[in-house]
């Protein structure tokens, strides 16, 4: 029996357009027998449907692969999936999810009730009520993707995307611009795993400007740039929150509020932000570019050593870009070895420890970091040629 089904393949996706007219679902795929409906160098416009998937429905799996779905929309009630609905695992490649909506339910771009993989892709201006440019309800897997200008209505929203069930892998990513009417401007996950990636300019309503993460969050070689989260004038944790969080070697410059935590930072640069991290439980602020006044501890056992304390915004040097260190960076050759006895005393978790010295071979431009046994703070090593 045939496992799989595929759709007309075209040279590129503008060879092949389905497109439904502002009027009706373009694809309605209801199959038993086949587990798979893959879609290839084709585009999927202008749907519109009472019923989940304005542009594509399928109660099995989806795979795309170089397709644009666009313009596309869900108008009623508890209906997701403005592109696309898939009742199962979710495959997205080297494709374009743009313009759609769900604004009365999950996933402008896309719904997805499965594992949810997205490489090589661009998801950008959907609007959905939550996870603005898609939700997943499992693990979600994002690569070399780019995730922008979404936006999600509801409280519990994810304006980029939303992960309810999980953990979710984001890795040399870009989630920007994204806005959300409740938590995580960029994205709201269940648990988290971000490397190699920029999450810049999101906002959000309430906590987590650049995201909101209800379970453990690994956090390592990243810059987070200018998030913003504001209710009523006051600001509610623009960079990131998490209850269960391991922090090292990313850049936070210039977000409108801290981070809120509980866990370990190490290896971090903290410059002009609002408010660096307020902390709800035990944690660790070890070996840091920080300033001591910007960190709000709530009376918990916080420990805080071997900082690197800037005497003035602005000292650290950093480049245009927000990750190159000049020559006269104070950080350079400062940071703590994740080899080393004392990084792996500091983290506290073999299983998170083993994780981040895998993550910290290289940094964020894919340069090796340990050079003659000392490695740099922040998320670039000075002198990376990529």
């Amino acid at each position: 029996m045939k496992q799989k089904n595929e759709a007309k393949k075209g040279l590129t996706s503008s060879d092949v357009v389905l497109n439904g007219n502002h009027s009706e679902q373009v694809l309605n795929f209801n199959n038993q027998e086949v587990s798979t409906l893959i879609l290839k160098n084709i585009s999927v416009v202008d749907g519109n449907s009472t019923k989940n998937g304005g542009g594509v429905y399928s109660n099995q799996n989806i795979e795309l692969y170089n397709c644009n779905i666009s313009n596309n929309i869900v108008t009623s009630w508890n209906i997701g999936g403005g592109g696309f609905y898939s009742a199962k695992q979710t495959t997205v490649i080297n494709s374009t999810i743009s313009n759609n909506s769900a604004e009365y339910n999950y996933g402008g771009g896309f719904y997805s009730s499965g594992i949810t993989t997205v490489i090589n892709s661009n998801i950008f201006n959907n609007k959905g009520y939550g996870g603005g440019g898609f939700s997943s309800s499992r693990a979600t897997t994002i690569t070399n993707s780019t995730i922008s200008n979404n936006s999600a209505v509801s409280y519990y929203s994810g304006g980029g995307f939303s992960c309810t069930g999980g953990t979710t892998t984001v890795t040399n990513s870009i989630i920007s611009n994204n806005s959300s009417n409740g938590y995580g401007g960029g994205f709201n996950v269940k648990g988290l795993t971000i490397t190699n990636s920029i999450i810049s300019n999101n906002s959000s309503t309430n906590y987590g400007g650049g995201f909101f993460s209800f379970g453990r969050t690994i956090v390592a070689n990243n810059i987070f740039l200018s998030n913003n989260a504001k209710e009523n004038g006051d600001s509610f944790y623009s960079g990131f929150y998490s209850p269960s969080t391991y922090v090292s070697n990313n850049n936070f410059i210039d977000n409108n509020g801290s981070i809120y935590a509980k866990g370990v930072f190490v290896n971090n640069i903290f410059d002009s932000n609002i408010a660096d991290i307020t902390l709800d439980g035990d944690s660790k602020i070890y070996n840091n570019y920080i300033d001591y006044t910007k960190i709000e501890d709530n009376e918990k056992n916080v420990v805080k050593k071997k900082n690197l304390q800037p005497a003035s915004v602005g000292d650290v040097y950093l480049g245009s870009d927000h990750k190159t260190l000049a020559s006269n960076s104070p950080v350079i050759d400062k940071g703590l070895n994740p080899s080393s006895a004392t990084y792996k005393k500091i983290i506290g978790d073999d299983e998170v420890y083993n994780i981040l010295l895998k993550l910290l071979k290289t940094d964020m431009k894919g340069n090796k970091r340990v050079h003659n046994g000392t490695i740099d703070m922040g998320a670039v090593e000075f002198g990376s040629s990529k």
